[in-house]
């Protein structure tokens, strides 16, 4: 039984060295897509700063690219944005599976300690009575002689 439980929490730590690794990638993948997102903020911040002090300077057709540009740049945030949200929910649905699964060693070590304390009980009461009966077989057996 013993080898048994040993191989059942070897299980569940393999679990959740799993979902420690896969936690870890997750979080770097979203500070990646946060990078990424405020470098594009970054950008369109700078590509504003630029494009309002050349304003004055602007043909029509220049203007126009400037309008798809900046269209594709505000599609490009909105991507990362997704993105970013997508990563964080990953990253908190992780964080919770990670938290269940740590509850769950926990109840389970705790109900391994409480089984074992109950055992040691009984094996100490067994060993009680075995002496208990010892000791009353001497006296029964000496108070006859």
């Amino acid at each position: 039984m013993k080898g048994q439980l040993k191989l059942f929490f070897e299980k569940l730590d393999r679990e959740k060295q799993k979902l420690t690794q896969q936690y870890e990638r997750a979080n770097a993948t979203l500070q990646n897509e946060l990078e990424q997102f405020e470098q594009l903020q970054k950008y369109e911040e700078n590509y504003n700063a630029s494009i309002d002090s050349q304003l004055g300077y602007q043909d029509a057709l220049s203007l126009s690219r400037f309008r798809d540009f900046y269209h594709k740049l505000g599609e490009l945030l909105s991507t990362q944005e997704q993105k970013v949200n997508l990563a964080r929910q990953h990253v908190g649905n992780i964080a919770q599976a990670l938290y269940r699964h740590q509850k769950k060693m926990d109840l389970l070590v705790d109900l391994a300690r409480r089984k074992h304390l109950a055992l040691e009980a009984m094996d100490e009461k067994r060993l009680q009575k075995e002496i208990d009966d010892m000791v009353a077989r001497k006296y029964s057996v000496g108070t006859s002689d």
